[in-house]
Parts: C-alpha cells; structure tokens; sequence
C-alpha cells in the first residue's frame, strides 16, 4: 500500500517539486538554491512557493466543501513552513545559513 501512494504522489506532482511521504504525511521540500533571502521579492517568492507547495499536500480534491476541509492543513503547514523560514532568514543575517530546504508537510485535519 506505501508503495503505491508514493509513486502516485510523486507522478501526480511533477518532477519539479516532487511529493514525498514523512511520518505517513505528504511532504514537499523547497530546496532554498533558487532564492536569495537577502532580497525581499525573492521572500515574497519563497512565501507563495510555501503557499503553492501547502495547497498541493493538503488539497485531494476541488470545490468550496474540499477547499474548507483542507484548511486546518493548509494553515498548519504553512504557519510551520513559515517558522521554518524565520529560522532560515535569521541565519541568514547572521551568516551562518550555508545551504537549507524548508519542509511543507501536510498536518492532521
């Protein structure tokens, strides 16, 4: 049954951003390369990469009544996904973030 789920998550998600199974949650990593956390535009980017990468963990379907359901999910992923990147900027200032990925995972409903 594992099997199955994953290789059906990660065909449905592309092979950009592929979703990936933590802990029985699916999970999308951002990998940061792509982002200068010294500029503020490519933040906001990074922000609504966590927005798109929470919808895509959280969502199973379409419509108002799935979109309600999913928002539980949706909040606790993104509010962990943006913990995440407030550690990742403040090491940034500091100088001691080297490389990172933020973790969007999709919580409990």
């Amino acid at each position: 049954m594992f099997t199955p789920l994953l290789l059906s998550l990660v065909m449905i998600s592309g092979p950009s951003e592929p979703v990936i199974v933590v802990d029985e949650r699916p999970t999308i990593q951002i990998i940061l390369a792509d982002y200068d956390l010294g500029r503020p535009e490519d933040v906001r980017r990074l922000e609504r990469k966590i927005r798109w990468a929470a919808d895509r963990v959280c969502i199973g379907g379409s419509g108002l009544a799935m979109y309600l359901e999913s928002r539980p999910c949706l909040e606790g992923a993104v509010a962990d996904a943006n913990s995440q990147l407030t550690i990742m900027l403040a090491q940034h200032r500091s100088g001691t973030l080297v490389a990172g990925s933020i973790a969007v995972t999709a919580h409990s409903h």
